[in-house]
């Protein structure tokens, strides 16, 4: 039996962020097959465990009401990554997680994604506050985050034993000020 749940869509200028789903499985297993790409994310996995993490993604959306979007181009439909809000159990902070697709880095797609999920935390969530995990080394997502107004805030432990920095973005009015909402990005 299939449940249906809605998940939102929302739009940028250049990206669609919809549910994820498991026609995405192929695009999403792309990120976790190239070394370089998933060294950040918890390293190189099977196709079987993306496919589980693709269905812990799609369940934090019935725990929590919120959770990871599929990035799509709106130029030619394609997966090109994920991005959204996130708080797995463990986690001290609501955090805006961000991953692209080899070959998507370099493009500010990330930061474009990044804006709208965190505009979608602050404004349909309820947030208060958001940040970033970002391993010491990740200087691409760190940007991501720089871009968006964020500032170093500290350190947290998470999956028991990883320590990541804290990025911390503005509150919900100074991020308005900063990026007015013009119906996309």
């Amino acid at each position: 039996m299939k449940v249906e749940f809605e998940i939102p869509t929302l739009e940028t200028e250049r990206l669609r962020l919809r549910g994820l789903t498991e026609a995405d499985l192929d695009g999403f297993a792309s990120i976790y097959a190239d070394a370089e790409n998933a060294r950040f994310i918890g390293g190189v996995v099977s196709r079987h465990e993306c496919w589980r993490k693709i269905v812990l993604m799609i369940g934090h959306w019935h725990l929590r009401g919120w959770g990871i979007f599929a990035l799509e181009s709106k130029a030619d439909g394609q997966f090109i990554g994920y991005c959204g809000p996130w708080r797995p159990d463990s986690w001290q902070h609501d955090e805006i997680a961000y991953s692209l697709a080899p070959g998507q880095s370099g493009k500010g797609l990330a930061a474009e994604a990044a804006r709208r999920a965190i505009r979608f935390a602050y404004e349909s969530c309820g947030w208060s506050s958001a940040v970033s995990y970002v391993d010491a080394g990740n200087e691409a997502s760190r940007r991501v985050a720089q871009k968006n107004g964020a500032h170093r805030d500290g350190s947290a432990t998470i999956l028991d034993d990883e320590i990541v920095e804290v990025w911390r973005y503005p509150s919900p009015e100074q991020f308005s000020a900063l990026f007015p909402f013009r119906g996309s990005a």
